[in-house]
């Protein structure tokens, strides 16, 4: 039961924050590293 409570405040709390959506995290991954290929060469 608190498990549960714990889990609807973590929505919550998701909403409010809204997280970046995972395209945009798959995004700033590649330009890193495009960055850093580009470092080595």
């Amino acid at each position: 039961m608190l498990a549960q409570l714990e889990l609807d405040r973590f929505e919550d709390l998701k909403k409010t924050v809204s997280f970046p959506p995972q395209d945009y995290l798959s995004g700033k991954c590649k330009v890193f590293s495009s960055k850093v290929r580009v470092r080595t060469k």
